[in-house]
């Protein structure tokens, strides 16, 4: 009899340790589905909820089967609420160039923030029309925007546009049509936005092949292709003169009316961040954390003339350089000139490579850290590097002093 008591409490004994164990490997399972511990930011309060006023002097019509972006369940969906406005201008819509837009209008649309990101097209006919259908974003096909002798978007205009159209946006973005943003860009977003009131971000892109449309309908579409195109090396970082991509605060620009330069053309890229960084506001180099994806494509867009592409002998080229050398000039227009960066502290880049060695699939980029750079220069010559730390100070948010000088003291590891 007491044998018979013996075997059954083992038996409980064996049954609770199998129970235990299996709930353990449930609840790791799902920790790969969850947001990893971000950096230790105070969180400032925002405003009401994004509106649109109406268009101002442009036809904007909206998409017919408007979609919702990210879903609800993503895990990496915080409750941090933070109102993105992005906007591009797109080619015309011939060969690969059809699906490499595509892409990355749906790749912006599938950011993981709350509320999703407003895009807004400008230009193109048609063909334009329905990539704004399929994803959800709103086209502007008309308007000011588009100069009438060339058919090239104005940046000038169109900030103007995004900016009286939305007012209370937290932050601006634009983009060329070519760039995907994995999901995790959206990391890079919040980490600026809690340790600066204003800021502006750019950074370096990588190009890669793409045959057909990215498979959005798979929640870890980003996380695949990315560790696919940097594992296998076929992701390389491109020149560093090319800026394709531009995200900045409201308020950063001050009201200051952007010169008209056609996009697609030389020099309004750089006379870009040279502006932002000569403003004496934060200006951040986000590479490791943004991941932006280049898509290569051929530039049958763009008009031959005794066979040279009319890229570099345009009109439109011209005027870039005349509007650029009439506002400031474009010499500290290099992503290398920007006094801070996202630093891989086991973060981005550095850190996908890593992780993505011990995980096969990694759901949200290593934490990151806003570092000042070590090597960077102050524009004005007669200042201290102790002047450059006050001025930007005053643009660091409440609560998060102690971040700010970590960032400029502490080296990146």
């Amino acid at each position: 009899m007491l044998r018979r008591y013996c075997v059954l409490y083992v038996a409980l004994l064996w049954i609770l340790y199998v129970l235990t164990y299996v709930r353990f490997v449930r609840n790791v399972g799902r920790s790969f589905d969850a947001e990893p511990p971000g950096p230790s930011l105070e969180i400032t309060p925002v405003t009401p909820a994004l509106t649109r006023r109406p268009a101002l002097s442009m036809l904007v019509t909206a998409p017919a089967e408007p979609i919702t972006s990210p879903p609800p369940s993503d895990p990496m969906i915080t409750s941090i609420p933070l109102r993105l406005v992005v906007f591009t201008t797109m080619k015309p819509c011939e060969g690969n160039l059809v699906h490499a837009q595509y892409n990355s209008v749906m790749s912006w649309r599938r950011l993981p923030l709350r509320p999703p990101p407003i895009v807004v097209i400008f230009g193109g006919q048609d063909d334009v029309a329905r990539i704004a259908n399929r994803t959800g974003a709103l086209h502007v096909p008309r308007g000011d925007c588009i100069d009438p002798h060339s058919g090239t978007a104005l940046l000038g205009k169109m900030i103007q546009h995004v900016t009286l159209n939305y007012p209370n946006a937290d932050m601006y973005g634009f983009l060329n049509a070519d760039i995907i943003l994995p999901r995790f860009s959206a990391d890079a977003f919040r980490l600026v936005s809690t340790l600066f009131t204003q800021f502006f971000l750019v950074g370096h892109r990588f190009s890669v092949s793409v045959e057909g449309d990215l498979p959005f309908h798979d929640s870890q579409w980003d996380v695949m292709y990315v560790q696919k195109a940097f594992r296998s090396g076929t992701a390389a970082k491109d020149r560093p003169d090319a800026e394709d991509y531009f995200f900045w605060s409201r308020g950063f620009l001050k009201g200051e009316a952007v010169p008209d330069f056609h996009i697609g053309r030389p020099a309004y890229d750089n006379w870009f961040v040279h502006h932002a960084i000569h403003t004496d506001q934060p200006v951040i180099d986000g590479t490791d954390l943004l991941l932006p994806l280049h898509q290569n494509h051929d530039y049958s867009h763009l008009k031959k003339t005794n066979n040279s592409v009319r890229y570099w002998g345009s009109v439109e080229q011209q005027r870039n350089y005349d509007l650029a050398l009439q506002h400031g000039g474009w010499q500290h227009g290099m992503v290398e000139f920007t006094p801070f960066r996202i630093s891989p502290k086991r973060c981005g880049l550095r850190g996908l490579l890593e992780e993505t060695k011990k995980s096969p699939l990694l759901v949200s980029s290593p934490p990151c850290q806003v570092y000042f750079r070590r090597e960077w220069k102050p524009l004005h010559e007669e200042w201290s590097l102790a002047d450059v730390h006050d001025m930007y100070g005053k643009y660091v948010r409440p609560g998060q002093t102690g971040t700010y000088r970590a960032a400029l003291h502490e080296p990146p590891q």
